[in-house]
């Protein structure tokens, strides 16, 4: 894991030299300024996709050696989703995609703000790499406890038993999902669903006909 961590250190330089300059572009008077921020827009997302994935990997470990605690707190659910889209938006706008968000402002759960934020982080970005541009993202508060859903408009997964495996896609008709992830990040999901004690299943979409995830957070005792 010592060759993981000396990864982060060029990364977290890229990110930040790429902020320094797109700061002074935008001051600058160049003719190509606009398309030169869209460049260094596109550096930086990737670096930070390159960068939680190395952190997925170090904390995959912590999990399987029992080494990572959970630290748990009240969370508004409706605004943890829109500040995780709002750190997308140069992977959606690079993509080309296009992301709609409805559900229930005044729903909150106690969990582990960073990890669940990893979640769906995960959730999220598979769903705009895969999809072929739409993405519904729906929270809903009911008796049975908060549901989030993530559904995107790709072609689906056929091998729904092993695309929680580690370094294993699952088989799609289309052979382009398959080939495009690491394998990393679904397996971390299934790891950190356990740990904050959250269900999760894959389903196809019936709304846009691609990929459907759900998020069930047990119900809390004690809340109506």
């Amino acid at each position: 894991m010592v060759f993981t961590h000396e990864l982060k250190t060029p990364l977290n330089a890229i990110i930040n030299f790429s902020e320094y300059v797109k700061k002074h572009l935008r001051k600058s008077s160049l003719e190509n300024r606009t398309k030169l921020i869209t460049l260094l827009d596109n550096v930086r997302s990737n670096a930070h996709y390159m960068l939680e994935n190395i952190t997925n990997i170090l904390d995959m470990a912590k999990l399987k050696s029992g080494k990572l605690t959970f630290h748990r707190v009240s969370i508004n659910l409706h605004h943890l989703i829109e500040q995780m889209m709002a750190r997308h938006e140069s992977l959606l706008g690079e993509r080309g995609a296009v992301a709609h968000f409805e559900g229930d402002r005044n729903c909150f759960v106690s969990s582990d703000e960073l990890r669940l934020r990893q979640v769906l982080s995960n959730l999220y970005s598979n769903a705009i790499k895969y999809g072929n541009g739409k993405i519904l993202l729906t929270l809903t508060c009911d008796a049975e406890g908060p549901l989030i859903t993530v559904e995107d408009d790709g072609p689906g997964i056929a091998d729904q038993p092993e695309l929680f495996r580690l370094f294993e896609q699952g088989e799609s008709s289309d052979m382009t999902r398959a080939s495009q992830g690491t394998g990393i990040g679904l397996h971390f999901v299934r790891l950190l669903c356990k740990g904050l004690d959250l269900n999760y299943r894959v389903t196809r979409s019936q709304r846009l006909g691609g990929t459907r995830f759900e998020l069930r957070f047990r119900k809390e005792k004690g809340k109506k």
